[in-house]
C-alpha cells in the first residue's frame, strides 16, 4: 500500500490526500508524482489493452496521440514503454504539465471503491480544497484520479 509520503506530492495535493484519509481511512492511494519512465509505464500499459486510450483519456496528449498509430507493430507493453518514454523525453515542461499533473505531484490516483463506501469517498474527493478535476473514468477504463490546482509555479 502506498502511503503519501511514498507519493512525493505538492504541498496541496499534499494537504488534500492528508485530509481525504483522515475522513475515509479505507482510501488506497495508488499513485502520486510520476517521472517520466512512470508515466510512460503506466500510459504503455493502458495503450496495450486500448490502442486509443491515449487520445480518448487526455486532453493535450501532443505528440503522444499518435504513437500507437505510427507503430502498429508494438502490441505489449513491454514494447510501447520504451516509444512512449522517448516522446516523452522531448516534451516541453509545459506540454508535460497540460499532459498531466502526476508530474508537479499535483495529482494522485485512488484505487475504485465499490458500494455505499465508494460513493462516500467519492463525495469527500469531490470536497478536497483546490480540486480542478476528479475522473472517474480514464480512456473508457475505471480509474480515479484527482488533480489539483498548483499552489505555486510548476517546473518539472
Amino acid at each position: 500500500m502506498m502511503t503519501i509520503a511514498d507519493m512525493d506530492l505538492d504541498p496541496v495535493a499534499r494537504d488534500a490526500a492528508e485530509l481525504l484519509l483522515s475522513r475515509c481511512p479505507e482510501v488506497v492511494f495508488t499513485s502520486g508524482r510520476r517521472h517520466l519512465d512512470d508515466q510512460a509505464r503506466a500510459m504503455a500499459q493502458n495503450v496495450a489493452l486500448s490502442r486509443n486510450w491515449i487520445g480518448a483519456t487526455y486532453k493535450h496528449p501532443g505528440p503522444l496521440r499518435n504513437v500507437a498509430a505510427d507503430h502498429p507493430e508494438l502490441k505489449t507493453a513491454a514494447q510501447l514503454e520504451p516509444e512512449m518514454l522517448r516522446v516523452l523525453v522531448d516534451m516541453e515542461p509545459d506540454q508535460l504539465l497540460l499532459l498531466t499533473r502526476h508530474f508537479a505531484g499535483l495529482a494522485f490516483d485512488v484505487m475504485p471503491m465499490q458500494s455505499s463506501e465508494g460513493l462516500f469517498l467519492q463525495q469527500q474527493i469531490r470536497a478536497l480544497p483546490h480540486l480542478d478535476e476528479f475522473l472517474t473514468r480514464e480512456g473508457g477504463m475505471v480509474r480515479w484520479h484527482v488533480q489539483f490546482h498548483a499552489s505555486a509555479p510548476v517546473f518539472v
